[in-house]
């Protein structure tokens, strides 16, 4: 058992092992207190689960380009994209976090459980590009901080907004602003044997906490931002899962470019992710029908528990022309609660 696992136990974490490390789903009963954290401080959150891969050289850019769906080029040294992977098909095969370390060095984050897999693709079309693949887990951790007073905690720390590499206490640290939509999210690459200092010391500071997978996942559909593994798949394609900030249609060829580019010209996916405003007090889970009338229309994929204006917020995946109506949805057994239903933020 490493030290951040035994920190974490301590602190009271109910542990899921993921390739052999055990990622934080909460912290004891703290559940509605770690999400106060977030929308009211700044929540601290353990993402050394996933895996780091590298990519550096001089065709490093090219090699990347024709993989994912964004275009790098627009990515500055310091900054965080979001991307897919997808097949020949045009369907999502991973959702990555790429940052750009250096002018011809590249940081691929991937979803939990999903770094393996994502390694040996990019080892099946590296071939003779001038670059080099290595994994940075054995050293450096992800470390997120996520809620309102996040930005102002770093900079009581030393940290400021022009600062990629930074100083704290002695330790290096990167750091990368990547907002959940608009909702403030700091990226940390932190030192492996540096990890729970980093930790125990921002913790130091009020209105933060430790927060889990659980908690954040609830937050992230509250903020109607969708999930791989749980608002959309490998069976989807990018418009299906509203991911615009994703991609990008004017970069060129890339593996599922041509799919993707007619339905974006041509047409539009027969299904589609939107955000939802359920009553707060309807009794429901993820995974219930959506209905229009007595008509079957779709699947509500993820609902948070966070109450707002008598609403909780939701996303579903529902037929596109339901979509275009901007007609409200129901539940089979309850017909006369209604369900709002709004474009998601990024909707291609």
């Amino acid at each position: 058992m490493n030290t951040l696992t035994q920190f974490h136990l301590v602190h009271g974490a109910v542990l899921e092992d993921v390739d052999g490390i055990g990622i934080p789903m909460r912290y004891g009963s703290r559940f509605e207190q770690e999400i106060q954290t977030m929308l009211q401080g700044a929540g601290i959150f353990d993402a050394s689960t996933m895996m780091e891969i590298q990519v550096k050289g001089p065709d490093s850019l090219q090699f990347l380009q024709g993989l994912v769906t964004n275009d790098l080029n627009a990515l500055e040294v310091g900054e965080c994209q979001p991307n897919l992977m997808c097949n020949s098909r045009g369907k999502i095969e991973h959702r990555l976090e790429i940052i750009r370390l250096e002018e011809k060095a590249f940081l691929i984050c991937c979803a939990r459980g999903e770094g393996l897999a994502v390694g040996r693709k990019l080892d099946q079309f590296h071939i003779r590009e001038d670059l080099q693949l290595s994994v940075l887990n054995s050293d450096t951790i992800r470390i997120d901080m996520i809620g309102a007073l996040a930005k102002q905690i770093l900079e009581n720390q030393g940290w400021s907004t022009d600062t990629f590499k930074w100083k704290m206490s002695g330790i290096e640290i990167l750091t990368v602003d990547a907002p959940i939509n608009d909702f403030p999210r700091f990226i940390h690459l932190v030192p492996l044997l540096e990890a729970v200092t980093f930790i125990e010391t921002m913790s130091e500071e009020p209105e933060t906490g430790l927060v889990g997978q659980d908690s954040l996942k609830d937050l992230q559909t509250h903020l109607g931002h969708p999930q791989f593994g749980m608002d959309y798949g490998v069976e989807n394609f990018p418009q299906e899962a509203a991911l615009g900030d994703h991609i990008s249609f004017n970069k060129g060829c890339y593996v599922g470019q041509e799919p993707h580019a007619r339905m974006y010209h041509r047409g539009h996916p027969n299904w589609i992710l939107v955000q939802l405003q359920l009553p707060e007090d309807m009794v429901v889970s993820s995974g219930v029908k959506l209905y229009v009338e007595d008509q079957k229309v779709g699947t509500l994929t993820s609902l948070s528990s966070i109450q707002e204006q008598d609403f909780r917020n939701g996303i579903g995946m529902i037929r596109h022309q339901i979509a275009g109506t901007g007609q409200d949805l129901t539940i089979e057994n309850n017909k006369n609660a209604l369900i709002r239903q709004q474009p998601l933020p990024y909707q291609i």
